[in-house]
């Protein structure tokens, strides 16, 4: 496989979340939990009205154009730890993986997530119910499984 195909690693896409969990750590070495921080920190979400850096921002799960206006009302508030954000890809971290799956659609065949919050690998359309992924991409459904 490694021979016949070509893969992308894009280790990390909330860089500035991943900092602040970082930044957290090192000021509290003897601390055995992690900064629970979903959201990166722009400027679209919170602002006064968010209590504390977890709070802040906007989930980048979220905030890409396919199904961003289910759950709007949850969206809406600023403050939750799944707010959207005010637009899809309003955010420059999914603004980026668009441009990048725009510029590699034709080599890009299916796309495998491994969010470190939750410890879960996730694949395209496992969160649609029904899950539509044999009409969408079929043959991917017995591989991921």
């Amino acid at each position: 496989m490694l021979k016949t195909n070509k893969y992308y690693f894009i280790p990390v896409v909330n860089v500035d979340g991943l900092a602040l969990i970082e930044e957290d750590h090192m000021m509290n070495p003897k601390t055995t939990g992690i900064l629970d921080k979903r959201k990166n920190m722009g400027p679209n979400g919170g602002g006064d009205e968010c209590k504390g850096p977890a709070e802040y921002g906007v989930d980048l799960n979220r905030n890409y154009g396919i199904d961003w206006k289910l759950n709007l009302a949850e969206k809406e508030t600023k403050c939750s730890e799944y707010y959207a954000g005010p637009e899809p890809f309003s955010e420059k971290e999914t603004q980026a993986i668009r441009s990048f799956m725009d510029s590699h659609q034709e080599e890009v065949r299916f796309v495998i997530n491994f969010h470190s919050n939750g410890n879960s690998f996730m694949w395209p359309f496992n969160g649609r119910s029904p899950n539509d992924i044999d009409k969408r991409a079929p043959g991917v459904l017995p591989i991921m499984t």
